[in-house]
């Protein structure tokens, strides 16, 4: 006698109905349907493995002590006061070119003297760019002024950075430049 593996056969009483010809395929196409989606998933997991990670640093804890300097930096700069005031003053006939005014008063609104203004601008479109900004002196008045000359149009970030013996400040400017 040879032992039978698997579930017993359907016992059939009389009368009961023919089987239908669906209940052999809907459990077969339940089955098919897992084991499609299974795949597909694999596919997915295979394709996110070798894709991007999603891993921006390779050194996530020195990055994290360096953006506490980052915010300790930020505590000294409001602690500061300053009042920064950028206005850009494009030419009449090329809104691409034009001059960067930048005001700096302290917290009473007294404009300060002394202060060395760099500057850098920074496209971020499709093609990078980053032009750097040479700024006058700062006059009697608390400001400085530059000459721009955008290659192209769209959104530019202008980084300041603002320098007054041992003080310092550092502040982002966006500026929207029409084609």
């Amino acid at each position: 006698m040879t032992a039978r593996i698997g579930p017993p056969p359907p016992v059939r009483m009389p009368g009961d109905p023919a089987p239908r010809p669906s209940d052999r395929w809907i459990p077969r196409a339940i089955i098919g349907f897992f084991l499609v989606l299974g795949s597909v998933q694999a596919g997915f997991v295979t394709i996110a493995y070798d894709s991007f990670t999603g891993l921006v640093t390779d050194d996530a804890y020195a990055t994290g002590l360096s953006y506490d300097r980052v915010l300790k930096e930020r505590a000294a700069e409001a602690a500061l006061g300053w009042q920064i005031d950028a206005r850009y003053l494009p030419d009449a006939t090329d809104p691409r070119r034009g001059r960067l005014v930048i005001g700096v008063a302290d917290a009473g609104g007294v404009p300060l003297d002394g202060v060395v203004v760099q500057g850098e601008a920074e496209h971020t479109g499709r093609i990078p760019q980053l032009l750097p900004i040479s700024f006058a002196p700062l006059a009697g008045d608390g400001t400085a002024m530059a000459a721009l000359a955008f290659p192209n149009g769209g959104h530019w970030f202008i980084r300041l950075k603002l320098t007054r013996g041992t003080d310092e400040m550092r502040h982002l400017v966006e500026l929207p430049v029409i084609r």
